[in-house]
């Protein structure tokens, strides 16, 4: 049982499917911008700011709560 809780942990880290990060300058909005490559499954690894990276996580807590 201590395994499947660790696994349940981990799946939770929001840092779990990050593959690199790095720091930008994005023109649009006129300030640094952390962005982190993710890759969730078999899909080509993609480049999403980090502050998107913990929204998807908390909503996906969100929805966990409600059922």
């Amino acid at each position: 049982m201590i395994y499947n809780q660790d696994a349940m942990e981990q799946m939770k880290n929001p840092l779990s499917p990050v593959k690199m990060v790095r720091e930008t300058y994005s023109n649009w909005l006129q300030k640094h911008v952390t962005e982190v490559q993710v890759q969730f499954k078999d899909e080509d690894p993609a480049w999403i700011p980090y502050d998107t990276l913990l929204a998807m996580q908390e909503c996906k807590e969100e929805s966990n709560e409600n059922f």
